[in-house]
């Protein structure tokens, strides 16, 4: 065994390091912690996972005698990559402690417009913040979704690149007379004030505003680790209050009328119509859907670009990659099971969606049949199903309320635990969200239930001031 492994501290050397990335992977849930001897405040650390991660680690000063630890990260550590790693991250930290003891910044100031373009280039393609500032949650990316809604917000409201007549105009509104952008400040002048002028100009859509604190949140944590500021001015720049929207659902006979619509008529749009079934019988979320394949991954890239796949010989559809990041087998139910059969049949022996043949994904796009559908893809087909008046829907029903729907049903039908299981949840989280059977037991029932008689008995009492 290296006798490395079993050390505190140690010179590195790019040999060395390439030789503790051969150890065996610890058991340990926390990371192992290595300084170096030969760099002030360098250190490394080498997490269960085999990942090895260079720090810059200090005593920062709160007030006079008191301190508190501060840490950085800096970059992987690549095994076997570039031989002056270890060099080139050396100078970095002895840069930063050398700034740090002359007390100058270690870099210019730059404009918010510029951080925020460098953020979108490069915060962005790497990994969470939260993970890099904190190292909770997953090592992972921002995944496509969540990226294209941060960029979006950005450039639209940080950086007023809206098309939007009147988007624009209330971002642009002055609300005092020396009113200043904050994409036109340098971002060490940036204060809570700022923050809190640009989520007024947005307190007509205050989800919208909320979310846009959030997002500049995570730009500002970023911009600390790159050493762009020192400060987030976020943090004490409150939300608006916003009412949650009411969950709709379907009872049983519009379900179950919805879901024989879809089977009848599955000739037409059949990938809109088996989505909509598997959606409101499957319990499995949307996002999901869409990334399914037909066949089993058999490459990392297959694997990381898809969701899952559906398995139609034994009945199953399983995700290899669920929200807590977990695999998750679904057998399928009698209704699933018929859509995605059917939809199989009339894309391999209808001339009309041949053109759908050769695609992997079971939703692809209607236009570009090679990639996998999202949200975007049959919406305006859906909205046309769920408006038939024929079907009698709820106004406003959306895909998002299928699930809503199943939870339902099942929790009522079958229990709260077969529902928290079908559903993959929690117990708690389908009570509050979904099905909650002790507010279920009172429906219905006559509350202060006495005989009528007994009550003009009573006032006749109280009336004579309590005398029988």
């Amino acid at each position: 065994m290296n006798k490395l492994i079993n050390k505190k501290s140690f010179d590195f050397t790019t040999n060395k390091l390439n030789s503790l990335s051969r150890e065996p992977k610890s058991i340990k849930s926390k990371p192992q912690k290595f300084s170096d001897t030969g760099c002030k405040n360098l250190f490394l650390y080498r997490y269960r996972a085999g990942r090895m991660a260079f720090y810059i680690r200090y005593n920062e000063t709160i007030s006079k005698g008191k301190y508190r630890k501060k840490e950085i990260y800096l970059s992987d550590f690549e095994p076997y990559g570039p031989a002056d790693q270890v060099e080139n991250i050396r100078i970095e930290v002895n840069q930063r402690n050398k700034s740090r003891k002359d007390e100058a910044p270690l870099i210019h100031d730059p404009l918010f417009s510029s951080v925020v373009l460098k953020f979108i280039k490069e915060g962005l393609e790497g990994l969470r913040v939260k993970y890099i500032t904190q190292r909770k949650g997953f090592m992972e990316k921002y995944n496509p979704k969540h990226k294209r809604q941060i960029k979006t917000m950005l450039l639209n409201m940080v950086l007023h690149r809206t098309k939007k007549a009147e988007l624009l105009q209330r971002l642009e509104r002055a609300i005092t007379a020396d009113t200043q952008f904050i994409k036109d400040k340098r971002i060490s002048k940036i204060t809570t004030d700022d923050i809190d002028l640009l989520m007024q100009r947005l307190s007509s859509t205050p989800r919208q505003a909320n979310l846009l604190k959030s997002h500049l949140s995570i730009v500002f944590k970023w911009a600390i680790v790159q050493g762009f500021c020192s400060h987030n001015p976020t943090e004490k720049v409150g939300t608006f209050q916003t009412k949650k929207a009411e969950k709709i659902t379907l009872d049983d006979f519009r379900a179950r009328k919805l879901i024989n619509y879809c089977h009848t008529t599955m000739y037409v749009k059949p990938h809109c119509r088996a989505l909509i079934i598997a959606l409101h019988c499957s319990g499995i979320r949307a996002e999901h859907l869409f990334g399914l394949r037909w066949q089993r991954p058999q490459s990392k890239t297959e694997y990381e670009e898809s969701r899952g796949y559906v398995d139609l010989e034994n009945k199953f559809i399983h995700i290899h990659k669920s929200k807590k990041d977990d695999e998750l087998t679904q057998h399928f139910d009698e209704d699933t099971e018929k859509a995605l059969t059917k939809l199989n049949e009339l894309i391999r022996g209808n001339e009309q969606f041949t053109i759908y043949a050769r695609s992997p994904w079971v939703f692809p796009k209607i236009t570009l049949p090679m990639e996998a559908a999202n949200y975007d893809s049959y919406k305006k087909a859906i909205k046309a199903i769920y408006s038939k008046p024929n079907l009698n829907l709820p106004e406003g029903y959306k895909n998002k309320f299928a699930r809503k729907t199943a939870g339902t049903f099942i929790g009522a039908n079958y229990g709260m635990d077969r529902g928290a299981a079908y559903l993959d949840n929690t117990k708690e989280v389908f009570k509050k969200n979904y099905f909650n059977e002790d507010k279920i037991k009172l429906k219905g029932i006559k509350l202060y239930d006495v005989e009528a008689a007994d009550v003009v008995k009573n006032e006749v009492i109280a009336i004579k001031g309590g005398k029988k």
